[in-house]
């Protein structure tokens, strides 16, 4: 397929594809190729001017380097998806930009952004009908909150 849209130049299906093999190729464990994948797709995203692409691209890069324990790298990733993001009509999008930063917070002790993002995540994600972004959102919370020793709203979350 993406050898089509070359042939085509047809950038933006060439970036969707990308995208999409690069999410791929992360949900199998084949980092370095699902970031080279989502990297070029956020390239030809950028000089398409697409946000929602740029978003997706982004958000996916930042779990591949949180999954990967490049923390720093994880939350540059996110925080610009986060900035498009709110450009945007896509609350999904914004939605899961915040709630995979908050994840990052969380894994490096930044507790208090972490609580910040997931809760307005959760707050997005409660008017959405995607149920998964709430389940994320109220997974990741209700974890910070037991790190902060506030069990009753952990449990409550969890």
């Amino acid at each position: 397929m993406l050898d089509i849209y070359r042939d085509l130049g047809n950038r933006l299906g060439q970036a969707n594809v990308l995208t999409n093999l690069g999410i791929m190729r992360r949900l199998t464990g084949d980092y370095p190729a699902a970031a080279r994948d989502l990297e070029e797709a956020l390239g030809i995203h950028r000089d398409l001017d697409d946000h929602p692409g740029q978003t997706m691209a982004l958000n996916n890069l930042g779990l591949i380097r949180r999954e990967t324990g490049d923390f720093a790298a994880a939350a540059r990733d996110l925080e610009e998806a986060l900035n498009i993001s709110r450009g945007t009509s896509d609350r999904l999008d914004l939605a899961n930009a915040l709630t995979y930063l908050g994840a990052v917070r969380r894994l490096t002790g930044a507790l208090a952004g972490a609580a910040r993002d997931l809760e307005e995540a959760l707050n997005i994600s409660r008017g959405t009908s995607d149920r998964l972004d709430l389940a994320n959102a109220l997974t990741y919370l209700g974890a910070v909150r037991r790190l902060t020793g506030a069990l009753a709203g952990a449990a409550r979350d969890l």
